[in-house]
């Protein structure tokens, strides 16, 4: 996941704003959410945040590693 978001820090699906989970909403104020797919059926969500000591620089923060069941019950979604 690092090499891949390194090299391209849009590589996670865009998770649309009326999605996120409250709880992430609450946490860590977000404005933007992308998911990235492990192979192995893990999910991690991320966000970018933008460096403010350098202009134009972009940090990604990942904020969970969820498995298959983890991710459905955050994100809401049931079998």
């Amino acid at each position: 996941m690092k090499a891949v978001l390194g090299e391209n820090m849009l590589a996670g699906d865009k998770i649309e704003k009326d999605r996120f989970p409250r709880e992430y909403v609450r946490k860590y104020q977000l404005h933007n959410l992308y998911m990235y797919d492990h192979p192995e059926d893990y999910r991690s969500p991320y966000t970018l945040l933008s460096e403010k000591e350098v202009k134009g620089a972009v940090s990604v923060i990942v904020l969970d590693f969820l498995n298959h069941h983890e991710y459905n019950k955050l994100f809401g979604y049931f079998k």
